[in-house]
């Protein structure tokens, strides 16, 4: 009488270990940190051109410089706060990693009280197609 007990026991205890142990490695294969790389040197670069054809005053440059920034640091915290790790471009010496350039550009100027288009350059169309990928992994 106790030897079934016992059997019935050790495999409800060997079902529920199986149950938590694949909990366990799922949360933590979700959880395991993507890596994406952003060029901020070439965004900076590139508002600074722009703003300097602009002609404006230097007062409403500096203002539109702050809210820029701002808007920089946001869509780059955005993406951290969704999980992804984001390095700078020039800190990524090899890899397969996804560039969302394009994808923090076109956020900030979204941002951006001027209504300015951003300016286009070759890699994004690269970087658009390496993002689409990382859509779809997560």
């Amino acid at each position: 009488m106790l030897r079934p007990v016992a059997l019935v026991m050790a495999v409800s205890g060997a079902l529920l270990w199986g149950v938590w142990a694949t909990h366990t490695i799922l949360t933590l294969r979700r959880s395991t940190p993507h890596l994406v790389k952003v060029e901020l040197a070439d965004l900076m670069r590139e508002y600074v051109q722009r703003e300097a054809r602009s002609g404006e005053a230097a007062e409403a440059l500096t203002a539109r410089t702050a809210s820029f920034l701002k808007a920089l640091n946001t869509a780059v915290g955005a993406h951290a706060r969704r999980g992804d790790v984001v390095l700078l471009g020039n800190a990524v010496v090899d890899g397969d990693i996804p560039d969302i350039t394009a994808r923090v550009r076109a956020e900030v100027y979204a941002h951006q009280t001027r209504a300015a288009e951003p300016p286009h350059t070759p890699t994004d169309d690269k970087a658009g197609e390496r993002e689409g990928s990382h859509d779809q992994d997560h």
